[in-house]
């Protein structure tokens, strides 16, 4: 008989043995603002765990921790969109959203954190995510 119970978050230890030196990364943006809200969220056998970092009942991203691969994802509406386009950002990234496919929720962005300029972007969109208010 299959199990239909899902497996347990990975925890601290296990990221961190995974990522090994991008787990700074990780409690780099977990430690963000006291008022984001980390949860981890079962998405299936195949997809497995990620985090989605929340404000309130907002998500404003998910991430992967797949193997030493730190990932973040996020979904962009039009206006945010336009936030994106007119900050100051890579060209790359820009190019990524740009050439994304338009859903009704936004377009997607997927950015992998593999060093400090990377992750100052991440945490650019992230503000850019929350808005002016952030």
């Amino acid at each position: 008989m299959v199990s239909t119970k899902k497996p347990q978050p990975p925890t601290p230890a296990a990221l961190k043995q995974s990522l090994g030196a991008r787990y700074t990364f990780l409690e780099q943006l977990l430690a963000l603002d006291a008022v984001l809200r980390p949860e981890w969220k079962y998405y299936g056998a195949k997809l497995g765990w990620s985090l989605k970092l929340f404000e309130k009942k907002r998500n404003l991203c998910f991430i992967k921790a797949d193997g030493a691969e730190l990932r973040v994802g996020f979904v962009f509406g039009d206006k945010q969109y336009d936030d994106v386009m007119n900050a100051k950002l890579p060209v790359a990234i820009k190019h990524q959203l740009a050439g994304a496919r338009r859903y009704a929720e936004g377009r997607g962005l997927s950015v992998i954190v593999d060093d400090a300029a990377r992750l100052k972007v991440v945490v650019e969109l992230i503000r850019l995510k929350r808005g002016p208010t952030a």
